[in-house]
């Protein structure tokens, strides 16, 4: 992320190490989490670079984001969406971000997987806020314990949808295996390293009890009498 602020900073006279900016980028970001507004993003921008650059740099760096050309979808994911599809399993976006997320999907080619998209700038929240959470439920038409979202923040994606009932999967591509992780009350959640692992999952994906569990393999026993899981509410990485 660093590279392209960079790179479009030095279009106005910014002269800074695009790895500096990078690391003060992700600092913001875990400190603040996204932006939702425009407004926002200008804030954001700013503590990123510590100040303001110059005229007319924002908008340049605001409008870069809006296409599709500085984003990279990872070569899992429309192999995945496509047989979850074919599965019969309703897909959705929930995202922090601001409206600019509905023409970068179609740009990218991804809007035809998925039945809703929510951006938190649109209406009005955010993760980990549970009200998010609540609206993907009422847009899939489907109860907390019938849905999945993933995502690849602890926090927003694996322990906000918790709160509300729904299984939270933890998509971390660094991780070694696929392993339970701890939510609040020492409730385990589950961790995927690439969404090639819910497939031929998702449909048997329990929550017994609050405790999510795959159906063989990662629990040791197979799953029975339980509700079957039929909303993914988030995959992009």
């Amino acid at each position: 992320m660093g590279v392209i602020y960079a790179r479009v900073a030095r279009r106005h006279g910014w002269r800074g190490s695009a790895s500096a900016l990078d690391h003060r980028f992700h600092a913001v970001l875990a400190r603040r989490g996204g932006a939702g507004s425009k407004a926002a993003w200008r804030t954001f921008v700013t503590e990123v670079f510590d100040g303001p650059v110059g005229p007319g740099f924002f908008d340049d760096l605001f409008d870069t984001f809006s296409g599709p050309d500085v984003w990279q979808v990872f070569p899992d994911v429309r192999p995945t969406l496509a047989r979850l599809r074919r599965q019969g399993i309703q897909l959705g976006v929930v995202s922090n971000w601001d409206a600019r997320l509905f023409g970068t999907l179609n740009g990218l080619r991804l809007s035809r997987w998925f039945d809703f998209v929510l951006a938190s700038g649109v209406i009005g929240v955010a993760k980990p806020h549970r009200g998010i959470f609540r609206e993907a439920l009422k847009r899939a038409g489907v109860s907390a314990g019938e849905a999945l979202h993933v995502g690849d923040s602890l926090e927003e994606d694996a322990r906000g949808p918790r709160r509300v009932g729904m299984v939270g999967v933890w998509l971390h591509r660094g991780a070694e295996a696929r392993t339970p992780y701890e939510l609040p009350g020492n409730v385990p959640g589950l961790l995927v390293r690439t969404p090639y692992e819910l497939l031929g999952n998702v449909p048997g994906l329990v929550v017994r009890r609050g405790r999510p569990s795959w159906p063989t393999g990662h629990s040791g026993r197979p799953a029975t009498d339980v509700p079957v899981i039929r909303s993914l509410t988030e995959l992009l990485p």
